[in-house]
């Protein structure tokens, strides 16, 4: 598969301008609908944010990390994921769910239609951003999966940004990454509880924020 993408600061500016405004207001619209649906639902998440960082990460300066998405599996510990991939148009950027695979190592977007080359998609997003920006990229990707996921945030004692960019200078299907995996629990954030702690009007942006200094 494609290597991963890499994601600034400056970035985050561009992809949450003003210009999206109107749609995203749009998917939280559509985001509380589908909450409202779920107040009293057992169920987790469709899919998983996995954010994947060091220990030793800083409130006061940037630091990387690499956003994972997965299907979500029978238990929260990863049994039964799947990759998930995203779009690669910029202006789509939606997830494609193992549904979306064709014959021939093909996916077919199920938003815009565009059809991809495995080789072209990546699930992997690699970031180096100060805390509120990453408060802001969960909650950009969370809208972006339906607002239907769990997210986790997996600690690494390795030096997970180190390996990341040996992946970027040298693909590895993801060895050097996955080996860094597991080292501490995750911190796990339920879709059960993200839609309790919106319900009362507290910004999803403020909820992540607090989810990462947890």
């Amino acid at each position: 598969m494609n290597q991963p993408k890499q994601v600034t600061a400056d970035t985050i500016e561009k992809t949450l301008s003003v210009e999206e405004e109107a749609n995203l207001e749009k998917a939280k619209e559509a985001v509380d609908r589908f909450h409202q649906a779920l107040m009293d639902s057992k169920l987790t998440g469709m899919y998983k944010m996995e954010l994947h960082l060091h220990e030793d990460r800083s409130r006061t300066r940037p630091y990387g990390g690499l956003l994972v998405f997965t299907t979500s599996g029978t238990k929260l510990d990863g049994e039964g994921d799947e990759k998930v991939y995203i779009c690669p148009d910029d202006k789509c950027e939606s997830p494609l769910p193992p549904a979306s695979r064709l014959f021939g190592g093909r996916l077919v977007c199920p938003n815009c239609e565009m059809v991809w080359d495995e080789k072209r998609v990546t699930g992997e997003i690699y970031f180096k951003l100060p805390e509120r920006k990453w408060a802001q990229v969960l909650e950009k990707w969370f809208l972006k999966l339906s607002g239907n996921a769990d997210v986790l945030v997996k600690q690494h004692k390795a030096q997970l940004r180190d390996k990341t960019f040996q992946e970027l200078a040298k693909p590895s299907e993801g060895v050097l990454v996955n080996s860094a995996r597991n080292v501490r629990g995750p911190l796990v954030y339920p879709l059960k509880h993200i839609i309790k702690d919106t319900a009362n009007g507290s910004s999803l942006q403020d909820r992540f924020l607090a989810f990462l200094r947890a």
